[in-house]
């Protein structure tokens, strides 16, 4: 399985090559394409969009169970207050996996002592 994300910044090349590697004989891989507007750019490339299985729209996190999927993402959000994971979601993420990703990197860097990111 390959997994594309921002795959609205392929370019029409890459797109048609995604579709060649498919197509090849004895390919048993599945191709999953996500980021917001791909949908916009795969259907601008018609030999790939035809071979599309099926689109999916997945929201933001579910604020109800915040607290407890990012404990299975990092063990430094566990334990955590979940009315203090939905402050920082409210003010910082919004829902945003890669914002808490990027969350979670300048904790774990602070906690260790290794200064601050950049």
């Amino acid at each position: 399985m390959m997994f594309l994300d921002d795959a609205q910044r392929l370019s029409p090349p890459l797109l048609d090559y995604l579709r060649l590697l498919w197509d090849e004989p004895g390919t048993a891989a599945a191709l999953v394409l996500c980021g917001a507007g791909a949908e916009r750019v795969i259907a601008r490339a018609p030999a790939l969009r035809s071979r599309v299985l099926t689109w999916h729209q997945v929201p933001g996190l579910d604020q109800e169970r915040l607290a407890e999927m990012l404990a299975m993402f990092h063990d430094v959000w566990e334990g955590v207050d979940p009315a203090d994971v939905a402050w920082a979601d409210a003010t910082v993420a919004r829902g945003n996996f890669r914002t808490w990703a990027k969350i979670t990197s300048h904790v774990c860097v602070r906690s260790l002592g290794l200064g601050t990111v950049v």
